[in-house]
């Protein structure tokens, strides 16, 4: 039975994933971290990113969470491991594993993902661990967090980048949706795409946690370490009714903004 659950991305893009559980669990109760001030990780050392999650996690686990999931590519794959080890009794979802797995009925899988993601080739190992021989092209799409974080998916400059980017995987057959935010540029992507099979893993995890019973009022809890008017006009666009409270960074702590 799942109560409570913990997500956390960089700044919007985990919704795509909560908003996919959402539907496997409907009476759960969640608890959403966008650390805004450091929005995008994608180009961060993996130092960083793995003291950020550190201090999520903490965050995340001190509110009785059921159930971590890790509403982020790259923070899967350099931080899930230490997370795990950390709170063995709390089960730690990573988008890596769920992404690889649902690519591997394709003959050959692109990833759209961040620098950070590629460059730990967290998609190729996962793929080869679970038996896929097929080829993998990754490509980084430094520019697509920055378009959706700056609500900006209805321009040119946002077409010509997924025009580029779509253009170096379209000859695969599966295209792994490596990043968080990208979902959020859903309909620009099938357009960029044709005839590719988009995988999604926040569609995955709710596949995996459809079979789970959740109890609670099904509420939305959203904490943003950045300005929260610019968090809730962006996320918005994608999930309604958002209403976000204010967290801050203290020597390497996440706490409330009481």
């Amino acid at each position: 039975m799942i109560h409570r659950i913990g997500l956390y991305d960089s700044g919007v893009g985990g919704l795509s994933v909560a908003r996919e559980v959402r539907k496997a669990l409907p009476r759960a109760d969640m608890i959403y971290v966008a650390d805004t001030c450091h929005v995008p990780y994608g180009g961060r050392p993996f130092s960083d990113i793995k003291a950020f999650s550190a201090g999520i996690g903490a965050f995340l686990i001190s509110q009785d969470i059921d159930l971590l999931i890790i509403a982020c590519n790259v923070s899967s794959a350099v931080a899930c491991g230490d997370l795990r080890s950390r709170y063995p009794g709390v089960p730690v979802i990573s988008m890596i594993e769920n992404g690889a797995g649902a690519a591997l009925s394709g003959r050959s899988v692109g990833v759209l993902a961040t620098e950070g993601t590629v460059k730990s080739g967290a998609y190729p190992a996962a793929l080869r661990a679970m038996g896929f021989g097929g080829d993998i092209v990754q490509e980084a799409c430094p520019e697509f967090v920055p378009l959706v974080e700056g609500r900006l998916l209805d321009t040119p400059e946002c077409r010509e980048a997924c025009e580029r980017h779509c253009s170096r995987v379209r000859h695969m057959d599966t295209v792994i949706l490596g990043c968080t935010h990208y979902p959020l540029m859903g309909d620009l992507l099938r357009d960029c795409l044709p005839g590719c099979r988009m995988a999604d893993p926040a569609v995955s995890v709710a596949k995996a946690l459809a079979c789970e019973e959740s109890r609670g009022t099904g509420s939305l809890t959203c904490y943003t370490t950045g300005d929260i008017k610019s968090f809730e006009q962006t996320a918005s666009l994608f999930v309604s009714g958002i209403s976000a409270k204010s967290a801050v960074w203290r020597d390497g702590r996440l706490e409330k903004d009481d």
